[in-house]
């Protein structure tokens, strides 16, 4: 977790919740009721060339399950499309998040998806983040706007925390009013915006 003063290695967002005003974080926030959000073909989008970087956004009733097999066949049954092993294995996170995250503050917890703060940034998609190529440009890219980023933490790659830099980038931006949204708008049924912010 980049923040302002620094940054730090957390285990679980609960741990710090209460003690930022905007936490950006590269999560789904607003589950809708089927597969796919406005926000996620809009990024996908903008990231031409790098939108596979954009998962879909599972439907909300798939989140709780815990069973892989019964939750790939409710999506096959009840969305028409199967479920990502590589999708499921967000389900624990993407429901810490959605439990923290608070209809009545929408502006508190951003969901910020790094390639769309490094293309923003940048000005275009980068190179992948785990080439020579795409590690330097997101470096070279974070230290102009943020001054020096720390190297790596043992326990955390270096590209994990250059992606925690870019979406504190983005954070910033959208407390000064500045950032870009995908989105149309649309809530989902907690009441929490369905929106990507770069």
């Amino acid at each position: 977790m980049a923040h302002d003063d620094g940054w730090d290695v957390v285990s679980t967002l609960a741990a710090v919740i209460g003690h930022l005003d905007v936490i950006g974080i590269d999560m789904p926030i607003g589950l809708p009721p089927s597969w796919g959000r406005v926000a996620d073909t809009e990024a996908r989008r903008f990231l031409r060339g790098r939108a596979s970087t954009v998962f879909p956004t599972p439907p909300r009733s798939l989140v709780a399950h815990t069973d892989y097999v019964v939750a790939n066949a409710m999506s096959k049954r009840e969305h028409g499309r199967g479920l990502t092993k590589q999708t499921f294995f967000l389900f624990p996170k993407i429901a810490e998040v959605d439990a923290l995250a608070d209809p009545d503050r929408p502006d508190h917890l951003v969901e910020i998806h790094p390639e769309c703060a490094f293309a923003r940034m940048c000005g275009s998609p980068l190179p992948p983040k785990r080439t020579p190529q795409g590690g330097a440009a997101r470096r070279d890219a974070l230290e102009r706007h943020l001054g020096t980023v720390p190297a790596r933490r043992r326990g955390v790659d270096e590209h994990d925390v250059l992606d925690a830099h870019a979406v504190l980038w983005s954070a910033r931006r959208f407390a000064a009013g500045a950032a870009v949204v995908f989105g149309d708008g649309e809530r989902d049924t907690r009441g929490l915006p369905m929106r990507i912010v770069s």
